[in-house]
């Protein structure tokens, strides 16, 4: 009797490990945001209110190699390209991106001390970023990266914070406000995600490609009393784009 016991409780054990096993890799499965907002980490609740130009990184791992995608928006400026952007320098410029542990938007090319962040804008909005994570490249999404404004450090490399540089197609190709540049960043903008860390989620019928949200409420720069709103916004949004940066053409 012991000894047709024995088998049976090993078998048990067995199975009971690769339960077990299988439970705790089921997240890893999935690529994992931890976004840092400012000096501290954010908490994990959706729209956090912070200041203008709060500095944002994301910590992201991949459990396997990744093409990768973030895509800014709010109400003023539309969609942003922050990951891949024709202007940034850093040590994570090319997809894809190996499996493991990044820290993006990564470390500045001119000076591997600095750490580089994204910012929430001086924009008084619903702040959010979208991140799309493939296990294949996504041709169309790398080419409607290209189109809105950029987010980089190309004229001021030792600069930590990035900032708003005009597309190299032209300021006329930059997409309307409510463009979304492509279904993938207009689905991960529409999830109902309760959590700005955490796993991502598979895109329905999109088998490989990964989608999550981070929400913010951006304060803004205090804007003058008394004064319309809508004409401050749209008085503001016309210094942006002209100070947008436009790095000149080859040749040039």
């Amino acid at each position: 009797m012991k000894a047709t016991r024995i088998p049976l409780l090993l078998a048990e054990a067995i199975l009971l490990i690769s339960l077990l096993s299988w439970y705790f890799l089921q997240d890893g499965a999935y690529p994992q945001a931890l976004w840092q907002v400012g000096a501290d980490r954010a908490s994990s609740e959706i729209y956090q209110q912070v200041e203008a130009e709060t500095p944002i990184r994301l910590a992201l791992d991949l459990p396997f190699p990744g093409h990768v995608y973030l895509v800014s928006h709010d109400l003023i400026y539309g969609c942003s390209a922050l990951f891949p952007s024709e202007y940034l320098r850093s040590d994570l410029t090319a997809n894809p991106l190996t499996a493991g542990r990044h820290v993006l938007p990564g470390l500045s090319t001119a000076d591997s001390n600095l750490e580089l962040s994204w910012q929430s804008g001086d924009a008084s909005s619903p702040y959010s970023i979208m991140l799309v994570v493939s296990e294949h490249a996504i041709p169309e999404l790398d080419a409607a990266l290209r189109k809105p404004r950029q987010m980089g450090n190309a004229a001021f490399p030792k600069k930590t914070l990035l900032g708003g540089y005009a597309p190299k197609a032209g300021m006329e190709q930059i997409p309307a406000k409510s463009d979304f540049l492509h279904p993938a960043i207009e689905a991960a903008y529409r999830l109902g995600d309760p959590s700005n860390d955490g796993p991502l989620v598979p895109w329905e019928g999109h088998p490989g490609i990964y989608l999550k949200v981070m929400r913010l409420e951006n304060l803004g720069r205090n804007l003058e009393p008394g004064a319309d709103l809508r004409e401050q916004l749209n008085e503001r949004l016309s210094e942006e784009l002209e100070g947008l940066v436009e790095l000149p053409k080859p040749g040039k």
